[in-house]
């Protein structure tokens, strides 16, 4: 969740300050999904929890260079990938992990995009 947390400030300057339309349009989606995944991560996690199960959370912020826009943002997806990536590697229940699998293929898919439209810049 902190990944989300803090991924979802760099799109959220991305959507609103990259100088390029497509990148801008791109994060604002990115945004909106990051966004739903937190609160998708949430409410599994206290479902989760309601089993005796405790997660504590961390709260990492850092300052966005709005300079450095379209690399910030590959860095944060790939960031959430890897941070996916580990979670799945561990003990989850069955719906805990089917939904992190659909949620790890999205953020595949927005690195693909994210990928042809810093290259088009």
């Amino acid at each position: 969740m902190d990944v989300c947390s803090s991924s979802e400030r760099v799109f959220d300057a991305a959507g609103k300050f990259a100088p390029i339309t497509d990148l801008r349009l791109l994060a604002d989606r990115i945004r909106h999904t990051i966004i739903r995944y937190e609160f998708e991560l949430r409410t599994e996690t206290r479902r989760i929890e309601s089993d005796g199960v405790h997660l504590q959370p961390r709260n990492v912020e850092s300052p966005v260079d709005r300079n450095q826009l379209a690399v910030t943002c590959r860095y944060k997806l790939q960031e959430m990938i890897e941070a996916y990536g580990t979670a799945l590697g561990s003990y989850l229940p069955a719906h805990a992990r089917a939904m992190l699998v659909r949620q790890s293929r999205q953020l595949q898919e927005f690195n693909e995009e994210l990928s042809r439209v810093s290259q088009a810049a």
